[in-house]
């Protein structure tokens, strides 16, 4: 007979629901602080306002790509601690983050290079925006 699991607690589920919960929440948040900061900037332009919005359409698809290594960390980590094995706990950390550092390394490269031509296109015909697009994509790529 198979034991059936027990019924997590109002703080497990926190310390597993808010980790996940700000990684997606995160994103757009950053997308609207800058865009506030921006619009709010007296010698900011017309067009480095509009820009925002072909390098928020880039940089925030691209690294969501990459939010399975974070769920599937938490939920990793949560299962060791559960088990009470530290030694397992601190592993999974320290893999993910040596494997995370491998994942942003290709990040960089991919929004970087490719930067150009995905904002290009997503400009139309703005074309006065697209070298503000991209600056400002490279500069939330870091």
């Amino acid at each position: 007979v198979i034991a059936r699991p027990s019924i997590p607690t109002y703080n497990q589920l926190s310390r597993f629901a808010f980790p996940t919960l700000a990684m997606w929440l995160l994103q757009p948040v950053l997308s609207l602080i800058d865009t506030s900061i921006i619009g709010m900037n007296s010698l900011s332009t017309v067009s480095e306002l509009a820009a925002i919005g072909p390098g928020i359409a880039w940089i925030d698809p691209t690294s969501f790509v990459f939010q399975f290594m974070g769920i599937a960390t938490t939920f990793l980590y949560l299962d060791a601690l559960k088990d009470g094995d530290k030694g397992k706990s601190a592993e999974v950390l320290s893999h993910s983050v040596i494997t995370s550092f491998y994942f942003g390394v290709l990040l960089l490269f991919i929004q970087f290079t490719l930067a150009p031509l995905a904002i290009t296109s997503l400009c139309g015909e703005a074309k006065h925006s697209i070298a503000y697009a991209i600056q400002y994509a490279r500069i939330r790529s870091f």
